[in-house]
């Protein structure tokens, strides 16, 4: 049963086969993934947006912006790091899901 945390959906532990379970890692690390992109985009456009301004409040903004969400990538990759090892871990432990 998935929950809402960060922009991130952790699920819960149920019951499932082993490949259920194994699925539900997937479709996990799939939907984080999918989080992921958007501060990976913020960055791009917003160090773009500075280099194509060129002016000094410019930069400083694509700095501020690009270390904000490099912090929120940092910790998303960190979710997904944790669900697929746990989901990982309980799938060879017979099939629980994440």
């Amino acid at each position: 049963m998935p929950n809402q945390n960060k922009g991130a959906t952790i699920y819960t532990m149920e019951p499932l086969g082993r490949e259920r379970a194994y699925e539900a890692v997937l479709e996990s690390a799939r939907e984080q993934i999918h989080d992921i992109s958007q501060p990976v985009t913020a960055i791009l456009c917003q160090l773009e947006l500075g280099r194509m301004l060129g002016t000094e409040e410019a930069l400083r903004d694509a700095v501020t912006t690009g270390v904000a969400e490099a912090t929120r990538l940092a910790s998303l990759v960190q979710i997904l790091r944790d669900t697929v090892a746990r989901g990982l871990t309980n799938v060879k432990e017979g099939g629980a899901a994440l």
